[in-house]
């Protein structure tokens, strides 16, 4: 069954695959009855309270183990990258030749690069 099947199943259309007027009007009735803005958009909001689709099957794991257990999910990820976009990739790049450069002199100094 297609998405628009379920969604005229579940308005109490006859299921015809096809976004046609009465379904269209059929939306619009139903939002209106619950409290939605009545536009006959089939948007996100809407979809979700007629159980067409779940808006957290696309979630990580980590948001559905927090929605079950109650515990915030790790954000680990989210705070470095984060952090990392605050700074521009050529100051990275910069840093990043700098350090390399300064562990090129204690390597030479130490006498291991001495040929």
């Amino acid at each position: 069954m297609s998405d628009t099947q379920l969604l005229q199943q579940n308005l109490g259309v006859a299921p015809t695959d096809a976004w046609d007027q009465t379904t269209e009007q059929a939306l619009t009735a139903w939002q209106g009855q619950h409290g939605f803005d009545a536009t006959g958009n089939p948007d996100p909001i809407t979809l979700a309270a007629l159980q067409v689709y779940d808006p957290i099957a696309g979630a990580p794991l980590s948001y559905h183990r927090s929605l079950a257990t109650g515990e915030p999910p790790g954000h680990f990820g989210r705070d470095f990258s984060t952090a990392m976009n605050q700074i521009p990739r050529w100051a990275w790049i910069v840093m990043g030749f700098g350090f390399g450069g300064l562990a090129y002199l204690s390597w030479r100094r130490r006498g291991r690069g001495a040929g």
